[in-house]
Order: C-alpha cells, then structure tokens, then sequence
C-alpha cells in the first residue's frame, strides 16, 4: 500500500460553519483535499482501507472538495460513534441518501453501503429479537398467572381433603348393627 501524503496550510477559513468548533484546527492536504487536521487520521484510514474511494472523483472545486470529504468523514464518525442499535430508521435513511449524494459527486462507497445494509439487517435483528422477548414475557406472565390459580386450586382441595377425612371411633363400629342410646339394636 502506498504511503498517504500530507501537506499543511495556513490557508484561512474564516467565515465557514468549520470555525465555530474548530477555531484553530489547522488544514491539512490530503489526496488533493484540504482538510481539517483533526479529521486527518479518519482520511487516511478511509484512503488506505479503501483507496478506491476517490478514483472517480470529478469536482474541481476545493471548496465543494473539502465539503464533500468533510461530509463522508463526518458521516463515518457518526456511523462508528453511535451504537448500531440506536440509529434511528430517519438517520439511516439520511445516511442512506448523503451516500448518494457523495457518489454522484464521483465517490466510491460500496464499502460504505455494505456496513449501512449491515447496520439496517442488525438493527431489525435486535428489533425482532426484542418483539420476540416481549411476547415470551408476556405468555410467561399469562402462565405464571394460570399457574397461582391452579396453586390456589390445589390448597383448596388440599384444605378440603383434610376436611372431609372421616373421623372413626373403634367403639362406633360394628359390622351388621349401628346402636344408638337406647340398649336395642338396629339394622342396617
């Protein structure tokens, strides 16, 4: 792989959206981009992991340059600083398009598309698998109340059993004759 060249500049940006946050960021040149020198390690990670990525690249412009390169790498860093899962399906979409917005401009971004598609698939991984938890939650709480009634049921019937349990006396027995109080026997 070849080594990723860089320049410096004291070129000014005054006036730009850049200077609110990065008021003393010096620029940088990178692969004929002027960026900023804290999004340097991100370019060079982009042009070296994927070199292809500007092979086709036909704005002239240094400024539309530096606001096309700044967008991709601002959306990289908002793609790897967010969890997956929190991405909403409005910034997926948004990605989606700035994406399309970055090749028009003459960008290759498959690589790019692939790890959103990947994003999009775990994210409907994770949501599914949440539904999926959610309605085994819900028959576990069904089971678990069916589940008390019929414990319920069974100390009834328990308390019940005892109840009903005949109390014999041995001298109230006998085989062919009950006697009551009176010395006379009766028959069954």
């Amino acid at each position: 792989m070849s080594k990723i060249s860089e320049s410096k500049s004291t070129l000014s940006h005054h006036g730009t959206a850049y200077d609110e946050d990065l008021d003393n960021d010096e620029i940088v040149n990178i692969k004929g981009f002027w960026i900023f020198r804290s999004k340097l390690g991100l370019a060079k990670r982009v042009f070296e992991k994927h070199p292809e990525t500007t092979t086709k690249f036909c704005l002239k412009s240094e400024f539309a340059k530096e606001t096309y390169l700044t967008a991709l790498l601002d959306l990289i860093d908002m793609i790897n600083m967010l969890p997956q899962q929190s991405l909403f399906e409005a910034e997926l979409k948004e990605a989606e398009n700035t994406i399309l917005d970055l090749e028009a401009a003459g960008f290759k971004l498959d690589w790019l598309k692939r790890k959103l598609e990947e994003i999009r698939v775990t994210k409907k991984k994770a949501k599914n698998r949440t539904t999926r938890m959610r309605e085994l939650d819900r028959k576990i709480q069904k089971h678990l109340e069916e589940l008390s009634v019929l414990q319920e049921e069974m100390k009834k019937e328990q308390f019940e059993a005892m109840c009903d349990k005949p109390e014999y006396y041995l001298d109230s027995l006998c085989l062919n004759e009950v006697t009551c109080d009176s010395s006379e026997p009766i028959t069954k």
